[in-house]
């Protein structure tokens, strides 16, 4: 899409540019009293860092296009990096109402820029609301619904394209005003919506990128940014966004809507005609509609997404386009495996599972320290569906790896999500963990000066062992005792993998780990796929008492449905 507009009047590329530069800032500048006024849906104390982190990657994509690039583009790239770097129910939220910004801005190119900016922000406001399995009053999605009501009414009545941006965002503004009105658990913790007030600082950069904050009505410069009226210094609580904010206490409003929070991304593409279009449509309400009978939180968001053509293996037919989608999932569940199980049908990868007790807890002493994070955060990664539970509940950022080896990416995104000051890593596997050492070592980690530490972990018994040791040290421990304990932890594992658990290979693992030459182990773990018949693990506790007698013996289901057994010594 070319600009649009006037001299006065103009939606240009590059003022997109600068709406996406000028938001990002705001973000991160109110980031800290964003969080602390975060406790719906959950208390976790987190809003403001996943809105940051998702505008973030929308951003760096829209970076990485070429400066010619238009609007259409633009909002593509903003719309499709918002989707994958998504973080909490705030960042899935906001990655759609971008998604739908953009395709509101495609479908009226031919009006005027104002009314393109109105059809934008009408698509937006229907998209995120669509998303969510229960809306509400009172959230981001209210403060979506005011700018777009209210720039309805102003093109309407005529106004430009200044007027339109402003109204709207002070439409989103009104709307936070009354958030707390609209929901009790607001009104009980003393603050406005976290999300809401986000958008609110999204849209008022958009005012300033697309009409340099001059008044239609006054012709001159006046300062029209939000931080006037709410302030962003940590420690202020103007207007009630934060009643108190260092005394924020736990409490009833601290309720959890589910004991974990399980995000991945869905792909699909297909070639079929007579799934196509139509069957990219239907995944997202498929999703939607079971993520709801084992959870709450619900959001489902993405979509079709432009043609494949061609592919491996093609041949002749390399004219052949795919239809093609992509989808980012979220929800808050007490039974995060079926959650998973959703996804089956179709691909899934960047899987990540956390404890929003464990989040919660964190946020509480957060707010008792005045917003200093925690000092240490743990990622794990893992290729067992069946560990993922426990693994989250002894408080780690939970990575699943599913068909497709974890990317480096992916990892070192859980580790934003501990929002820890040193976070250590354990990969389950060699190659994860020289992927995420090579990143960190060239692209610095984690932002937000989070120092990431990679540990040596290969294997899912390392990371099983290394986050029961976790889960022993004392909250608050100097961060170099705690990897000096992991380090130690992570050496004293000696893991040997029987791809088939059937016939003699269990017993010559069993006598390499446990026989003469080894220090006596203390614990064996066992970790069973799903087709490793019973019998196989009654003989590997029978061996283990006549091997090493004394020896406590684990066995742990990895969900895997296959007949591997892994076998670890400590």
């Amino acid at each position: 899409m070319a600009d649009l507009g006037t001299a006065h009047d103009v939606l240009s590329a590059s003022a997109l540019r600068s709406w996406v530069q000028h938001a990002t800032e705001l973000l991160t500048l109110a980031r800290p009293v964003i969080d602390q006024a975060n406790v719906f849906p959950v208390a976790d104390a987190d809003t403001g860092t996943n809105l940051c982190l998702t505008l973030g990657q929308g951003r760096a994509s829209v970076d990485a296009l070429a400066t010619g690039a238009g609007i259409d583009e633009v909002l593509d790239a903003l719309a499709e990096g918002a989707l994958l770097g998504a973080r909490g129910n705030s960042g899935v939220i906001l990655s759609e109402y971008l998604r739908g910004f953009a395709a509101g801005a495609r479908g009226a190119r031919s009006l005027s820029a104002a009314a393109v900016v109105v059809a934008a922000l009408s698509d937006a406001a229907r998209c995120a609301h669509a998303a969510v399995g229960d809306p509400c009053q009172g959230t981001i999605l209210s403060a979506a619904a005011g700018a777009s009501e209210a720039a309805q009414a102003a093109l309407a009545d005529g106004a430009d394209l200044a007027r339109v941006v402003q109204l709207a965002r002070d439409g989103a503004f009104d709307a936070l005003r009354r958030s707390a009105d609209d929901l009790d658990v607001l009104r009980a913790a003393g603050v406005l919506d976290a999300g809401a007030y986000g958008l609110v600082l999204i849209l008022d950069a958009l005012a300033r990128a697309l009409c340099g904050d001059v008044s239609a009505v006054h012709g001159t410069i006046v300062p029209m940014t939000v931080l006037t009226t709410l302030s962003v210094d940590p420690t202020a609580t103007r207007d009630g966004l934060v009643s108190a904010t260092c005394a924020h206490e736990p409490g009833a409003h601290d309720r959890l809507d589910g004991e974990f929070e399980v995000m991945y991304v869905v792909e699909h593409s297909t070639l079929d005609p007579d799934d196509g279009e139509c069957g990219i449509a239907r995944v997202a309400g498929q999703l939607r509609e079971q993520l709801q009978e084992v959870g709450s939180s619900v959001a489902v968001v993405g979509g079709a997404t432009r043609p494949v053509t061609g592919g491996p293996g093609s041949g002749a037919r390399g004219d052949d386009e795919r239809s093609h989608g992509l989808w980012q999932v979220h929800v808050h569940t007490d039974r995060p495996l079926e959650a998973l199980r959703v996804g089956r049908p179709w691909t899934c990868r960047q899987i990540v599972v956390r404890s929003l007790e464990q989040q919660v807890f964190r946020a509480a002493d957060e707010r008792e320290a005045c917003a200093v994070p925690a000092r240490t955060g743990l990622v794990a990664c893992t290729t067992s569906p069946a560990l993922v539970t426990e693994l989250a509940r002894a408080g780690a950022v939970v990575v699943l790896r599913a068909a497709s080896p974890v990317a480096a990416s992916d990892v070192l995104r859980a580790a934003e999500e501990t929002g820890a000051q040193e976070v250590f890593l354990l990969p389950a596997d060699a190659a994860t963990g020289e992927a995420a050492a090579d990143w960190v070592s060239h692209d610095g980690g984690a932002p937000h000066d989070a120092h990431v530490q990679v540990l040596a972990s290969t294997s899912d018994l390392h990371v099983v062992a290394a986050v029961a040791c976790w889960a022993a040290l004392a909250p608050g421990s100097d961060p170099g005792e705690v990897v000096d304990a992991l380090r130690a932890t992570l050496a004293s594992v000696r893991v040997v993998t029987v791809p088939d658990g059937a016939g003699g290979a269990v017993a010559d693992a069993l006598d390499r780990l446990l026989g003469s030459g080894h220090e006596p182990a203390t614990v064996l773990t066992v970790l069973v796929d799903d087709l490793v018949p019973e019998e196989v693990v009654l003989d590997i506790e029978r061996a283990a008492a006549r091997l090493s007698p004394g020896t406590e013996v684990v066995t742990l289901a990895s969900g895997r449905p296959s007949g591997a057994v892994v076998l670890g010594a400590e």
